[in-house]
């Protein structure tokens, strides 16, 4: 696939680098469908699922639904709006510095067509899009990314692409890396790639990090990051997807 980055010096040392990134053989668990996943626990898991929507369905689904338009790696910061399809198949194809990350939360007409998609699991305490912390409806172009942060429990839908992710635990040692280092989220002024290429090193220092996990997610795959897990995301194709992420009691 093409990459939109000018830079291509950048391009260049991150293909390199990932030839030198230990991967970490994460669990995998099939299930039949979105909705009978069952409890998952504390590790950063990958699920597979059976009846996860093709992205063709997906994008004509929500193709009218207006999405707010931000810089890769400062996703929640909007600059533009288009509507999803068209970005997904004209502006992120031209400019990997842009990125959706909707909030679905906040639009009815997203709100009732996203469960109808992916359904939510039945584990989860949440029982509709409005009762979750957080629902997204994402998408960017190749090598775009989201820097360091951390959140509640989250499960991430990959509908197309592919994703590597960087993950560590939250506790004291971690998080005392992240404030020496000045990785808060908000302090990272560079894209998630550059990030990356730039501290790698750092990263992989011996005993700088407590369970730090480098992993890819494929498409029809869903990632579950625990609550509280440091984590970061390079694309390394272009992507769609969704996020839930969960208080651990139910909103009233």
């Amino acid at each position: 696939m093409f990459s939109y980055f000018k830079d291509r010096k950048t391009i260049k040392n991150f293909e390199l680098l990932m030839k030198d990134i230990d991967l970490y053989p994460t669990k995998k668990i099939k299930y039949e469908s979105v909705r009978s996943l069952r409890k998952i626990y504390h590790e950063v898991q990958i699920l597979v699922i059976k009846d996860m929507v093709v992205e063709g369905h997906f994008l004509e689904s929500l193709k009218d639904i207006r999405v707010g338009i931000a810089t890769s790696s400062n996703s929640t910061k909007l600059e533009l709006s288009d509507n999803f399809k068209n970005f997904v198949d004209n502006v992120m194809k031209k400019d990997n510095n842009k990125y959706v990350f909707h909030d679905v939360t906040k639009d009815e007409e997203a709100r009732k067509i996203i469960p109808e998609l992916i359904p939510l699991p039945v584990f989860i305490p949440a029982k509709s899009v409005e009762q979750l912390r957080i629902c997204r409806l994402y998408a960017g172009g190749k090598h775009s990314g989201t820097n360091i942060h951390q959140h509640s429990a989250a499960l991430n839908y990959l509908v197309s692409g592919k994703k590597l992710w960087i993950t560590f635990p939250f506790n004291e040692k971690n998080k005392i890396f992240i404030e020496r280092n000045n990785m808060r989220y908000g302090q990272v002024k560079v894209p998630a790639i550059n990030w990356l290429i730039n501290n790698h090193g750092k990263l992989i220092k011996e005993n700088a990090i407590k369970d730090l996990k480098f992993f890819l997610q494929k498409r029809g795959e869903v990632a579950y990051v625990p609550p509280g897990h440091f984590h970061a995301v390079v694309n390394l194709e272009d992507v769609t997807g969704i996020t839930y992420s969960w208080h651990m009691e139910k909103r009233k």
